[in-house]
């Protein structure tokens, strides 16, 4: 029944309290965009006791100014991003050594695949999203051998390509042109997102598109 910036000023508390603002990039060239920008103005202006914590990729910060500017001030920790001196953020860097045995320790095919990977492959893997991927990849029982000679983050993005949509089924094509008419429309409308209709075919939309939003590829 009310407006959620009259639900924050009349939220009562004497402590800091935190708006988290989760995938804020996920939001460029969407309608919503303004409104969430409007949002953060609002917040931070109004200097209470909210803070708002809002997670986004450096490319977006970037070329992002406004967003820049309504999080202008110096950076609160340690982890600093130089590119950012005169913006407050927390910069999350790559995994250590010690994130990587924890990640080890608790998956034993990774553990298994880690302690036999060339220091190329293992810095690759600093990186969460591609962990994500060649997890994914061991959880479909790709062996050891097929992915330990991969060096580049391209290489990687390559093997998952091929066995998490052309697969060896015969339907390979098939997902791939779904795939490509879901980033066609993507670009034209200029979007994260597609309405299911616009992709959506008598012939395909029950197995193959089910199938790819399933397995979480889309």
């Amino acid at each position: 029944e009310h407006e959620l910036l009259e639900i924050l000023e009349n939220w009562s508390g004497i402590q800091p309290a935190f708006l988290v603002i989760d995938a804020l990039d996920a939001a460029r060239g969407e309608h919503n965009e303004t409104m969430i920008r409007d949002l953060i103005r609002h917040v931070v202006e109004a200097g209470g006791r909210w803070r708002v914590v809002a997670p986004i990729r450096k490319f977006d910060l970037r070329y992002g100014r406004e967003i820049q500017q309504l999080f202008a001030g110096s950076p609160p920790t340690e982890f600093v991003d130089p590119e950012f001196q005169r913006v407050r953020h927390l910069n999350v860097p790559r995994l250590s050594d010690d994130e990587l045995n924890q990640v080890s320790s608790q998956s034993p095919p990774l553990r298994a695949l880690m302690s036999s990977a060339p220091a190329e492959f293992r810095e690759l893997l600093r990186v969460p999203f591609n962990l994500r991927l060649l997890a994914e990849l061991v959880a479909e029982g790709v062996a050891p051998e097929e992915l330990t000679p991969i060096r580049t983050q391209l290489e990687l993005l390559d093997r998952y390509w091929q066995y998490r949509v052309v697969r060896s089924d015969g339907q390979g094509d098939a997902r791939e042109a779904i795939l490509r008419e879901v980033c066609e429309a993507m670009v034209r409308e200029r979007t994260l997102r597609v309405e299911r209709s616009v992709v959506a075919r008598p012939e395909t939309s029950a197995l193959l598109l089910d199938d790819l939003l399933s397995t979480q590829i889309l």
